[in-house]
């Protein structure tokens, strides 16, 4: 069985064709271009100089979709254990002078919601689970949510966050995907990844858009699933799709961060989704420990076994590629244990 590895662009390989070129000619089926942080502009660049230079790597859109996120801070914010933060509007954020930003730990959120649908969450969690904050007092009023900290480290600007307890369900593709969309046609990238679907309906709006904008261009649509609301329509979701990522990073800021936990609801969506018939991929920390290290854990080579035994047909590697020490070494290291396997 063929397994596609997908390398995720970072800074090194958007500013240097060389690194770029590495990670091609390591063994990369699939390009990831991270529309959450990349520029129409350098997605432009990127995309020409591959179909140039290595034009039978293919290459997928992953839209941003309607994540939380943190908003933009002034200066980053180191959290411990017990601290008390404020969740504020970006606006609220804005308006408050920087001194009293710092002494209040105040942290703007980026919401495609109003700030008013974080009300009913029960906690908050950054870095897949890795921070955790407690929702101790709700003061509408002020739209601000008052936190304690169960974790410590630095809260940065326009890091994802997950409120598990909101209700997202059918919310449609935010302006921001729509427009990425388009230029993902004026491209002609070959997939499109619809990031935090909920239902079956944000998948037939991306094929909706698509079709309006052109009648030859004809990417496959991969649905990311990621979130408690599309674990609950998987369904739905799989019939929508022509093929299902599954990012692990979110769905352990869902679930909780066990990496138990985590690793079963992939496994079980993996197979879900190959007894469909349909191509599943999966990501995020599949060789975290590589980020530094030259080798992966026994741990990870583990589960990525598991993987392949529930019918995985790819795996997406992020921070591996995109800001570890040892892309090259990663790349090479999961096409070793696909062919092992």
């Amino acid at each position: 069985m063929k397994i596609d590895i997908q390398s995720t662009l970072g800074a090194r390989a958007l500013e240097s064709t060389k690194e770029l070129r590495k990670l091609c000619e390591a063994g990369t089926d699939w390009v990831r271009i991270n529309m959450s942080h990349t520029k129409h502009e350098d997605a432009e660049d990127i995309v020409g100089w591959l179909r140039r230079a290595f034009p039978q790597v293919r290459i997928f859109m992953d839209l941003q979709g309607p994540k939380l996120r943190v908003g933009k801070m002034a200066r980053e914010l180191r959290i411990r254990p017990e601290d008390e933060v404020i969740f504020c509007p970006q606006s609220l954020y804005n308006q408050v002078p920087p001194r009293e930003r710092d002494s209040q730990r105040m942290i703007p959120v980026a919401s495609p919601f109003p700030f008013a649908n974080l009300f009913s969450a029960e906690l908050f969690r950054l870095k897949d689970g890795q921070i955790e904050f407690s929702v101790e007092r709700r003061l509408p009023d002020q739209e601000v949510l008052i936190c304690e900290a169960k974790g410590s480290g630095m809260i940065r600007s326009e890091k994802g966050l997950n409120a598990p307890g909101i209700d997202r369900t059918g919310a449609p593709l935010p302006p921001k995907d729509l427009a990425d969309i388009a230029l993902g046609q004026r491209l002609g990238v070959d997939a499109i990844c619809c990031s935090f679907v909920t239902t079956g309906a944000e998948m037939q709006q991306a094929r909706e858009t698509v079709a309006k904008l052109s009648s030859t261009w004809k990417p496959q649509l991969w649905a990311k699933v990621e979130c408690r609301e599309a674990m609950e329509h998987l369904d739905a979701i799989i019939a929508a799709s022509d093929a299902v990522l599954i990012g692990r990073g979110d769905l352990a800021g869902e679930l909780g961060g066990d990496p138990q936990v985590v690793h079963a609801a992939a496994l079980s969506i993996a197979t879900q989704v190959v007894a469909a018939g349909k191509p599943c991929a999966v990501g995020t920390k599949l060789l975290e420990s590589m980020r530094t290290a030259v080798e992966p854990t026994d741990a990870e080579v583990a589960a990525l076994l598991d993987y392949l035994q529930a019918g995985v047909t790819g795996y997406l590697l992020t921070a591996e590629t995109s800001v570890g020490d040892h892309p090259v070494e990663a790349i090479q290291r999961l096409r070793q244990i696909a062919q092992f396997a």
